[in-house]
């Protein structure tokens, strides 16, 4: 998901009233990258936890005119993850690595049972591959509805925090 904010009147702006856009508009994107990273970590499939424990955010950018952030699955959940989002074509996976979410799923009564089930799960990803579960794009969707409210908040406060907005 790529926004774009652009505020008029910027280069017109004294360098104190930049700083304070810059503050604002880097604090709004911070918000939504935290809330992206909650909601990508709410949508995720959970069997040992791996994807949503490592998903995370970094800001990029420092220029004024380019500030941005990336919400991301981390190692070691960057191998998997995105097949985990856009889905994998069919193969076999070893069942040893499905174990752990059979055992979740189906609560089988021994580990045979367990590596029955995980060997039938494999030999269907086989056949079908897996449907992705979309938590990135989704997780985007529902920033976008929220984005320009949280970033125009932002640039208030950081506007009134130096002095320059009106009262709250």
């Amino acid at each position: 998901m790529k926004l774009q904010f652009n505020i008029t009147g910027y280069q017109e702006a004294t360098a104190e009233v930049q700083a304070a856009i810059v503050t604002g508009v880097r604090n709004g994107v911070e918000k939504l990258a935290v809330r992206g990273v909650g909601l990508v970590q709410n949508i995720a499939p959970v069997a040992s936890g791996d994807l949503a424990n490592h998903v995370s955010w970094k800001m990029e950018g420092g220029a004024e005119r380019m500030i941005s952030a990336l919400v991301f699955a981390g190692p070691p959940a960057d191998i998997y993850a995105p097949a985990v989002e856009e889905g994998a074509r069919p193969h076999f996976p070893p069942p040893g690595a499905l174990l752990l979410w059979v055992k979740r799923r189906f609560n089988p009564s021994s580990e045979k049972e367990a590596l029955s089930i995980a060997f039938a799960v494999a030999k269907n990803i086989a056949k079908r591959g897996t449907a992705g579960h979309h938590m990135f794009n989704r997780a985007g969707e529902e920033l976008e509805s929220v984005a320009q409210a949280i970033v125009e908040l932002e640039l208030a406060e950081a506007l009134m925090a130096s002095g320059h907005g009106g009262k709250a």
